[in-house]
């Protein structure tokens, strides 16, 4: 087996792969945006957020333990994998005959049923995908996991521009992105059989009950992130009832979930190392954290004041004319990718802690909040209101997350980063007002906001060079 490299050499092949395959599956999508139109565009958003609350009991969260474990103790990928498999190949077929039953006794619209069926069977194979993915980040063979993450991404894209281009058909589009993940479901199979000898057959009923078991919090976890991340396309769907703006909504939206790129690849590269350590080497942890903490202030600050500032042209640039109106949302949405980024991995953190049911409680309180927050805010300002809800409770989130990570890491002082944080989104804020009133161009604006926002993180120290040094050169095993 190879011998792990550096933090930073095991980060850059994850991160190489997603840069080449992130911006090939954002291209895909915004030319289905403006292929499918926006009708067809809202169907495929409205359906997709049914998938992804339906496919909760698909997911059930078993990646985190399986990952969590197997780092500790290779011997384990067999059974996991076992039961991690027919598990969720066994969901997938009871939520399929569940729809089915649901078309037959209710007369349900037959488009909307069969793209629920296509895109259901297209997750699971998501899910299983990833799933053998984590598995070989457990073995922290990154650089395999980097190729196949390439191939995946590969094949579907080709797959899903192909469709696009011969048909402006959203079924069509459905099965070619269906196929494509086939192809790469039995050649990672292929793949775990030659490099760790998988073997698959019955789940174990111990192991079946210790995942089980462990990943419950997780479960409501899922379903509370659902909750508050799917069910504002629902809720909009029944106050507003136009796959319109559902479509538009879903376009500014897909933005922010292509922004899932830094946190995951920051993740998918220090989840097993911190799941190994985390009893070993404590302050290696608290050094490690405080640092991928400032590391995506860094990288996402800029993010946000560029889109911010620039909304309109940004929405217009990306997908067109006929969903413009969407950057009014952008401008509060783009927001949320700060506190969303520190979720990401304070979860990470508390779940390799084996502490997840904090993760549970914070996102049960979360959802609450925001449900609440759609009902109230969406009659009045439609998917606007969607965005703000969304901002307040990935904020929510964060404060929850910030102790109980604190109480567990006592060293690590999530709460100075959060001060020194806000001080400066202050001034940035005071700055874009006064240079807005001194009517400077647009860009000129947000060229000297970045300036201003390098030099505050310098001098505030969320940006030290120094401590990144460290982690950077540290061995990952």
């Amino acid at each position: 087996m190879k011998k792990a490299g550096s933090f930073f050499h095991s980060f850059s092949l994850v991160a190489i792969a997603n840069l080449i395959t992130k911006p090939l599956w954002l291209a895909l999508f915004v030319f289905a945006a403006r292929k499918l139109g926006v009708y067809q565009f809202g169907i495929y958003t409205y359906c997709f957020s049914i998938v992804i609350i339906l496919s909760i009991l698909i997911d059930f969260g078993l990646d985190y333990i399986a990952v969590r474990d197997v780092s500790v103790k290779n011997e384990k990928l067999n059974p996991f994998f076992n039961v991690v498999f027919l598990f969720r190949i066994f969901f997938t077929l009871l939520i399929i005959a569940g729809i089915i039953v649901y078309y037959w006794l209710f007369n349900a619209n037959k488009v909307i049923i069969t793209t629920l069926i296509i895109i259901l069977l297209f997750q699971t194979t998501v899910i299983l995908l990833q799933f053998f993915r984590s598995l070989i980040s457990a073995f922290h063979n990154f650089s395999l996991y980097s190729k196949l993450l390439v191939f995946e991404k590969l094949i579907i894209v080709v797959f899903g521009f192909i469709s696009l281009i011969y048909s402006s058909n959203l079924i069509c589009f459905l099965f070619a992105l269906l196929a494509g993940n086939l192809i790469s479901f039995v050649y990672f199979l292929f793949t775990l059989k030659k490099h760790y000898q998988l073997k698959i057959g019955l789940p174990q009923l111990e192991s079946l009950r210790y995942i089980l078991k462990s990943s419950l919090p997780l479960v409501l976890m899922n379903v509370f992130i659902m909750a508050y991340f799917r069910v504002d396309v629902l809720i909009l769907n029944y106050i507003s009832g136009s796959k319109e703006i559902i479509g538009i909504y879903g376009s500014i939206h897909r933005i922010i979930e292509m922004y899932f790129l830094l946190p995951a690849v920051i993740m998918a590269t220090a989840f097993p190392i911190i799941s190994k350590k985390y009893n070993e080497d404590n302050p290696y942890i608290i050094k490690l954290v405080k640092n991928l903490l400032n590391f995506i202030t860094v990288i996402s600050f800029p993010i946000v004041i560029i889109i911010a500032f620039n909304s309109y042209n940004i929405n217009y640039l990306i997908f067109g004319s006929e969903y413009r109106s969407g950057y009014s949302g952008l401008i509060f949405l783009i927001w949320t990718i700060l506190p969303l980024g520190y979720n990401y991995i304070l979860g990470h953190i508390l779940i390799a802690a084996n502490k997840q049911r904090y993760c549970a409680i914070t996102l049960s309180v979360a959802s609450g909040v925001n449900i609440s927050l759609n009902y109230l805010l969406i009659p009045k300002y439609s998917f606007m209101g969607t965005c703000v809800a969304l901002l307040i409770t990935e904020i929510i989130i964060f404060i929850f997350y910030s102790y109980y990570v604190e109480k567990f890491l006592g060293e690590l002082k999530i709460s100075e980063l959060t001060i020194k944080f806000i001080s400066i989104v202050l001034v940035i804020f005071l700055s874009f007002y006064l240079l807005s009133f001194l009517s400077i161009n647009l860009y000129a604006i947000s060229a000297l906001l970045l300036s201003l926002a390098a030099l505050l993180l310098i001098k505030t120290k969320i940006l030290d060079i120094e401590s990144f040094r460290e982690i950077i050169m540290a061995k990952s095993l």
